[in-house]
C-alpha cells in the first residue's frame, strides 16, 4: 500500500477559498467534488479537501487523455480508410485499362 506524503503547497487566496468551500457539506463546490470523488462525510480537513481536489484533477486529466487517444485513433482509422479507398480506386483504374 502506498502511504501518504505530506507536502507544503502555496495557495492563492482564490484557491484557499475553494478549499474552504469544498470542506463544507452542501456547498456547490463540495457537491461538484462529490460527483467525481463519491460521497464525502462531514466537514473535511484542509488536507483532505486538497486531496479530493487533486483526485478531481486526476480524473479530469484521465478523461482528457482518453479523448486525445480516441481522437488519434479516429484520425488514424480515417487515414487508413482513405488509403484503402484510394487503393480500390487505383485498382479499378488498372482493371479498366
Amino acid at each position: 500500500m502506498i502511504g501518504t506524503v505530506p507536502k507544503s503547497v502555496p495557495l492563492t487566496p482564490a484557491q484557499v477559498a475553494l478549499v474552504e468551500r469544498v470542506r463544507e457539506p452542501g456547498t456547490p463546490e463540495r457537491v461538484a467534488v462529490e460527483r467525481v470523488a463519491g460521497p464525502l462525510v462531514g466537514t473535511l480537513s484542509e488536507a483532505r479537501a486538497l486531496s479530493e481536489l487533486i483526485e478531481v484533477a486526476l480524473s479530469a486529466l484521465r478523461e482528457i487523455r482518453l479523448e486525445q487517444g480516441y481522437a488519434a485513433l479516429a484520425s488514424a482509422s480515417g487515414k487508413e480508410e482513405e488509403a484503402h479507398a484510394r487503393a480500390i480506386r487505383a485498382r479499378r483504374g488498372r482493371l479498366d485499362d
